[in-house]
């Protein structure tokens, strides 16, 4: 739980910088580029000078997002700010960028990530938040800043990614913070149909994965491979996997879900599930996140890498 003294130096390193710079995590999702939207929007209303840099720019899904296509990709704004805010990561090197460009920069941490190293000037994180948008929607009220409709949008498609569309870490307070961002202006529609539609390119990565699926422990775990052959036969892109683990997730009985995927140095590994502690499994590995959606990256061949946590999610699945 976040601390009264932590929310005023934010709010005091908020309102004290006048030129901004916020960015999230490589690869980013619409929780980390929805709270960075918002964010931006609501501060740009205060008259503060607003710039968003991510490495990898935005992710389909968060086109449609007002400001989205003013996101830059390289360092300059960084390089160029009073304070920089981190949206959504739970350690400088998840950002991407070389760290020396935050050597001597006063950082305003916003996370949701229990695995938070918590390493800017000052930390808002708190794992009880079901997205780093939720926070960064209890932040700007704080601040008693105005959330215009641009901000609403991203901060509901925020919300929206990150309990994947309702369905994991959703309570009433959930319910009715997406409520009240409808009534500040969030199209639900709009952004379910950002989120969940799918290129054919993806629907054809999908049907090659899914058909090479394997059921393990008794039918409670389910295994996922995307090879580059199949990328390469779908004419798809990494972001057409999106969604993917969180559907096989869905499959009755299935209490844990596990997708790999190609990496530079190894393979990407999302895992998901209903009740299970992945995030300690991540963790183990090199990774983290929470404790029902959780990734990592093993630098190993895949072989060994499916046997090793195979192993590790039967001994999770026996408990």
């Amino acid at each position: 739980m976040i601390g009264d003294k932590d929310w005023h130096e934010a709010i005091a390193r908020l309102r004290g910088a006048e030129r901004i710079a916020i960015t999230t995590h490589r690869s980013p999702d619409p929780d980390g580029v929805g709270s960075e939207l918002a964010l931006a929007h609501a501060l740009k209303a205060l008259g503060k000078s607003v710039q968003i840099a991510n490495r990898d720019g935005v992710p389909r899904a968060c086109l449609h997002l007002p400001g989205a296509d003013t996101v830059a990709r390289d360092p300059e704004p960084l390089a160029e700010a009073e304070l920089i805010v981190v949206c959504d990561a739970s350690d400088l090197g998840r950002l991407g960028w070389d760290e020396s460009i935050f050597a001597d920069k006063t950082i305003l941490n916003l996370d949701h990530h229990a695995t938070n190293a918590r390493f800017g000037t000052a930390n808002l994180v708190d794992p009880g938040y079901p997205a780093t948008g939720a926070l960064v929607y209890d932040l700007l009220r704080r601040m008693e800043a105005p959330i215009p409709r641009a901000a609403a949008k991203a901060l509901y498609a925020a919300l929206l990614a990150d309990t994947n569309g309702f369905r994991v870490r959703a309570d009433a307070r959930v319910h009715t913070l997406a409520a009240e961002l409808v009534r500040l202006g969030a199209d639900p529609e709009e952004a379910a149909r950002a989120l969940f539609e799918k290129r054919p390119e993806a629907v054809r990565l999908w049907s090659r994965v899914l058909g090479a699926m394997e059921m393990r422990d008794g039918g409670r775990s389910v295994w996922l491979v995307a090879r580059p052959e199949d990328f390469a036969a779908a004419g798809a892109d990494a972001e057409d996997l999106e969604g993917l683990v969180n559907e096989a997730l869905a499959i009755a009985g299935v209490e844990v879900a596990v997708l790999f995927k190609p990496a530079e140095e190894g393979w990407k590994v999302s895992l998901r599930s209903w009740r299970a502690n992945v995030g300690a499994l991540a963790e183990r590995f090199g990774g983290g996140g929470h404790v029902r959606a959780a990734g990592c990256l093993v630098r190993m061949p895949l072989e060994e890498a499916l046997a090793r946590l195979q192993a590790e999610v039967s001994a999770l699945l026996a408990r």
